[in-house]
C-alpha cells in the first residue's frame, strides 16, 4: 500500500510539474522591447494659452524644449545621451531669456524641476543596472508631470492679476485709525 501511494505521489509530481525552458532575453531584446513600450505616445502633454504663446514666440529656449518634450512623448530617440544633455542646457539656459512677466519663483523652481527630472532620466540610462523599462517609464512619467506643471505655471502666471490692477489696490486700500496705539486704552 505505501509503495503504491509513493508511485502514485511520484507520477502525480512528474505529470504535474511541467518543466519550461525559460530563455534569458539578451540586451538587444530587451532595448528593442523598450522602445517597442516607448513607440505610442504616453502622457497626454498640456498646452499654453495662446498669451503665453505669444510672448515666448521669441524664445528659443523654450520651443526647443517643447519639441523635445513632443519628441520625447512620441519616440524612443532619448537614448542618445548628447540630446539629453542638450535639454539639460537648453532648460538651464531658459530662465536667462525668458520675458520678465514670465519669470517668477514659481516658473523658476518648476524649471529646476524639470532640468532634475532630465538629468535624473540620462543617469539611469547611463547606469545599465537601473535601465529597466519600468524605471525609465516611471521616469519619463515624473518629466512629463515636471513639464505640464511648467505649462500650468506659465498660464497661470499670464492670468494672474496684474500689476496695474495690484496698484490700484495699493491705492484703494484704506488708512489706518487715526488714533496711535499709546492712545487706546487697554481693554483689561
Amino acid at each position: 500500500m505505501k509503495k503504491l501511494v509513493s508511485v502514485l505521489i511520484v507520477i502525480a509530481v512528474l505529470l504535474g510539474c511541467k518543466e519550461t525552458m525559460k530563455t534569458p532575453i539578451s540586451k538587444k531584446d530587451a532595448k528593442e522591447n523598450i522602445d517597442k513600450l516607448l513607440e505610442a505616445p504616453r502622457f497626454e502633454l498640456l498646452t499654453l494659452n495662446a498669451k503665453v504663446v505669444k510672448k515666448l514666440e521669441e524664445v528659443s529656449e523654450f520651443k526647443f524644449i517643447k519639441g523635445q518634450m513632443d519628441t520625447l512623448n512620441t519616440k524612443a530617440y532619448f537614448r542618445d545621451k548628447n540630446k539629453l544633455q542638450l535639454l539639460s542646457e537648453e532648460v538651464s539656459e531658459l530662465p536667462k531669456s525668458l520675458p520678465k512677466e514670465l519669470k517668477n519663483n514659481g516658473v523658476l523652481s518648476r524649471l529646476n524641476q524639470l532640468n532634475t527630472y532630465v538629468l535624473l532620466l540620462e543617469d539611469t540610462l547611463g547606469n545599465t543596472k537601473k535601465a529597466d523599462s519600468i524605471t525609465i517609464e516611471n521616469q519619463l512619467n515624473t518629466l512629463f508631470k515636471a513639464y505640464n506643471s511648467l505649462v500650468v505655471q506659465f498660464n497661470e502666471t499670464e492670468n494672474s492679476i496684474s500689476e496695474d490692477f495690484k496698484q490700484e489696490l495699493e491705492k484703494a486700500k484704506f488708512e489706518r485709525d487715526s488714533l496711535k496705539q499709546s492712545e487706546v486704552a487697554p481693554l483689561f
